[in-house]
This record gives C-alpha cells, structure tokens and sequence, in this order.
C-alpha cells in the first residue's frame, strides 16, 4: 500500500517532498542502483508480502525565479556554452544549497520514521560488531592440532513492517515541524549499541533515556505561577529524587502501583551509570544486564501521566 506514496512536508523554509519508490521499481536495476526489492513472498501464490526500501528519492523545492535559454530543454544537462560563468557558479551554489537540505531532510525524516514505528533499525547504516562469525577452535600446543571447536548460535537480525495507519502519523507528525522526544533517540542509540555489543555505551544511553523521560515529566506538570527558585531546586534535584518523590506524585493509583513494580530496578539503572562514569567500573556489565535495562526503559516510556 506504501509503494509509489510521498510525504510532503515544510523544511527549512522549503517544500521537501521524499517518494517511495513505485511498484515498476521493485527488482528494477536498469543499471542504476537497485532501489526497492522484493522482501517476502507468500507462501500460496508466490506474490510479493513485503518490500524492502533501499532508496528513497528526497525532492526539495526552493521558490526561486532563474531565467534559461529555451534550447537548454533539448540538451543534456550542464550546457557549459549556453551559460556564463556568473551563471554556472549561481546554479552551482543552487544546487548545492539543494543538497544540503536535502541531506538534512532525510536525516530529519528518517529520525521521524523511527518514532513513530519505534523500530532502531531502520535506515541505519550497516555496522559490524566485534563478532568474527567464526567458532572458535581449541588446538593442542605442539601439534596445533583442532582437539575442540566451540559451538555457535547464529542471529539473524529482525525489522518490523511499515503499516499504512504509520505512514500517515509519519506524514502527519512531518507537517506538525514535530521533533522525536530526546528520550526516545537515546532508546534508539542503546538499543543498536547492544546490536553492536557496546555494553557500556548502552547502559549510559539507557540511563539517559530513562532521566530525561523523568525530568520531562515532572518539570511539564509543574504550575506556571512555581517560585523561581523552587522551580531551579527541582529541575536541578538529583535524578534519584524524582525517582522517589517527584515522579510519583504525577501519576494515577494505578500507573504508580505500575511504577513500583520497578522503581528499584530504575535506581540500580542510574546507580550503576554513576558508577561506571564517575569511577569507571564496568565490571558485570553485559548483553544480559542491559536487555534487562532495556525493558526497565521500554516500559518505563509507556507510562502515562
């Protein structure tokens, strides 16, 4: 339902539009690059379930008047003989003004995509961990002989399918100018850092995550009218405080029972954040500790208060 579609939307004072790529598309080389390719297929009549999106084509529309010779519809671009040099340097700084948008738009887009799919993965670049792929092989000393090679679990990464009722929040949080909160990005950031196997840069990430969510929450509730320097106390109160306190008093009966569930494992979270940033401890921290973090998070961010 998505193929062929665009999302249209204000941009750094311009109209930015970005296109999927259409159903003629999908397979399609043409010797270019391959834009779009078949992803699954059902298993009944062999036809296309899901499409993979390789590129996207990002269109940015700066509302400028620029007089041409009419002969340069019928030539091949860049007719040096046709324009000045004046002129060549004028749509030369155009064009990269164009691009430079452009490359902010769909970073911009893309950031949105992930928001509102929640999904990490999408668009990132393709970066491998420390893994080698390789089992690893115990030899006798002498001989080098294999006495013993270690068994191996393969994974295979997921992703999550676009739905069109997704599509249409993308195009509607674009045209809105909205922004994903910090907290989520952060999400985002830990969780491809536990992809990659970067533990400690993943617990730090989920941390913050996790405090800013927190300060967010109290400081938006707090009255217009606050003392000036109530207001400072709070907002520079330790994050522990708002964990105990502050948090707490935002929330319903039964979104606060919810929080108890896991309020202690939200305070071993920052505890050993400090830990490991203040006094550079790390030791324990792992694949298992932050997954474990990383649902204290998860659900910590679908609270409601």
């Amino acid at each position: 339902e998505i193929l062929g579609t665009i999302h249209q939307f204000p941009f750094e004072n311009v109209t930015v539009s970005i296109k999927i790529p259409g159903i003629g598309q999908v397979n399609s080389v043409n010797g270019l690059d391959e834009v779009a390719s078949v992803g699954a297929r059902r298993a009944i009549d062999n036809q296309p379930s899901e499409i993979d999106i390789h590129k996207v084509d990002v269109e940015v529309l700066i509302p400028v008047v620029f007089k041409i010779p009419s002969e340069v519809l019928n030539r091949p671009a860049n007719a040096y003989d046709l324009f000045s040099d004046k002129e060549q340097k004028w749509l030369n700084d155009l064009a990269k003004k164009h691009k430079t948008i452009a490359e902010n738009a769909f970073e911009y887009w893309i950031r949105i995509v992930r928001w509102v799919c929640d999904d990490y993965r999408v668009g990132r670049v393709e970066v491998k961990s420390y893994q080698s792929g390789w089992s690893t092989y115990l030899n006798e000393t002498d001989s080098q002989a294999n006495v013993w090679i270690q068994s191996q679990v393969l994974h295979v990464m997921g992703y999550k399918t676009i739905k069109p009722e997704e599509w249409q929040e993308i195009q509607s949080r674009l045209a809105k100018n909205l922004q994903p909160p910090i907290y989520i990005e952060l999400k985002h950031d830990a969780e491809e850092n536990i992809r990659l196997g970067d533990y400690r840069r993943s617990l730090i990430d989920l941390a913050m995550a996790c405090e800013t969510f927190l300060r967010y929450a109290v400081l938006q509730k707090l009255p217009n009218n606050l003392n000036t320097r109530l207001a400072t106390y709070i907002e520079e109160a330790n994050v522990n405080q708002y964990v105990g306190k502050f948090f707490p008093e935002i929330l319903d009966d039964a979104t606060n029972k919810q929080f108890k569930n896991f309020k202690s494992d939200l305070s071993s979270l920052f505890d050993r954040r400090n830990k490991l940033v203040h006094m550079g401890q790390y030791e324990g921290i792992d694949e298992q500790l932050c997954s474990k973090f990383l649902q204290v998070t998860q659900v910590l961010l679908s609270l409601t208060y």
